[in-house]
């Protein structure tokens, strides 16, 4: 499971899913995770859900709370798309999302025998 750097609302703050919060997220939003990565659905609803959870050990705020700092990032001029990269990265760091999807964003751990299934499937493409 990786912690990713969310310093968007507070200096220091990690975002992550276990698969406690994996399963917190798919009841709230009644939607398999892997559905919402698949479809690349991260709409506001998703986004501060998704954020409401993943951040919880920096204190327990509902999305309305988080709605808010969204709101104001997009009053700034800021582009969640940032946002939106680093929830997708957080999904992936939890495994969920399966071994490939996790070395899309740290190829560094992929093993010598990932790195040549990897080229081989680049060779057929």
């Amino acid at each position: 499971m990786k912690k990713i750097p969310f310093n968007y609302i507070e200096e220091g703050q990690e975002l992550y899913f276990n698969v406690e919060r994996l399963m917190q997220v798919e009841s709230a939003l009644k939607m398999p995770v892997g559905k919402i990565v698949k479809e690349q659905d991260l709409g506001v609803n998703i986004m501060v859900t998704l954020l409401s959870i993943g951040l919880r050990q920096h204190g327990i705020h509902e999305p309305k709370w988080y709605a808010g700092k969204l709101q104001n990032f997009i009053n700034d001029g800021f582009d969640l798309q940032n946002i939106q990269i680093d929830i997708v990265k957080a999904l992936a760091g939890s495994g969920i999302l399966g071994r490939e999807t996790y070395l899309m964003f740290w190829p560094e751990e992929a093993t010598e025998a990932e790195l040549r299934a990897m080229e081989e499937e680049r060779e057929k493409n």
